[in-house]
């Protein structure tokens, strides 16, 4: 039951993270560059690439054989716990993760084979190649296309009631209206409505109880003496 209940705000995160990626994707590698100094701007080098090439990989391995580390963790449980151990000593089974193995491992194979046919097909045809996210313009600049504001504009109208953004239109009103601009920023509801404030309010608590920390250290062994007390007459 539990498991029904958290699966849909799992599936919503998940969501919610593509539709973040893909607009973190499309602001900084698509569309026309915003800056002069983005016009020189190419992939990193090798030595740079390779670091990472390793840890995807290892997670790749890790997702789709399990069972290869499985027994390094469960050997470190038991040295660190020897209680939780079963009687053959081990914490998990290998069976139920050599399907999920097979299972992902299959899926992986078949996508990849997959990709590889579509790969083909289109190399055959002779497909053009527009400009991507230009918004109906051969060559938009950087000012006609779509940033990452615009492509965000339906999730954050979805969830004004919590994000609540604020916008700023400009008043065009008049035959003949002053130039004006329009600008929306949405501020972090979580980080300026609950740890800001809360981060604040343990400031001001502690720099309240100051006059604890006097620096005398008769003032700290009374603190200690006391709290024996206390702990004392507790129990």
């Amino acid at each position: 039951m539990t498991g029904a209940l958290g699966a849909p705000p799992l599936a919503l995160i998940g969501a919610l993270a593509l539709a973040c990626f893909v607009k973190v994707f499309g602001a900084m590698f698509l569309g026309e560059p915003r800056s002069h100094r983005t016009d020189t701007a190419h992939e990193s080098s090798r030595w740079l690439l390779v670091p990472m090439a390793i840890l995807g990989g290892l997670c790749a391995l890790i997702g789709l054989a399990p069972w290869l580390v499985t027994p390094l963790l469960d050997r470190a449980i038991v040295a660190w716990a020897p209680e939780l151990a079963s009687s053959g000593g081990r914490l998990t089974t290998l069976a139920p993760l050599a399907w999920i193995s097979f299972v992902a491992i299959s899926l992986t194979v078949i996508l990849a084979l997959a990709a590889l046919l579509f790969q083909r097909h289109v190399r055959k045809r002779r497909i053009e190649r527009p400009g991507t996210w230009d918004c109906g313009y051969v060559a938009p600049g950087p000012t006609m296309q779509y940033s990452s504001s615009s492509f965000a504009q339906t999730l954050v109208g979805i969830f004004s009631w919590a994000l609540r953004p604020k916008v700023s239109n400009p008043n065009t009103r008049g035959v003949f209206a002053h130039k004006g601009a329009f600008t929306s920023h949405v501020d972090d509801p979580v980080l300026d409505s609950v740890l800001i404030p809360a981060a604040e309010f343990g400031s001001r608590a502690a720099k309240r109880l100051r006059w604890l920390q006097r620096g005398s250290m008769q003032a700290y062994l009374l603190y200690i003496i006391l709290a024996v007390i206390v702990l004392l007459l507790w129990r």
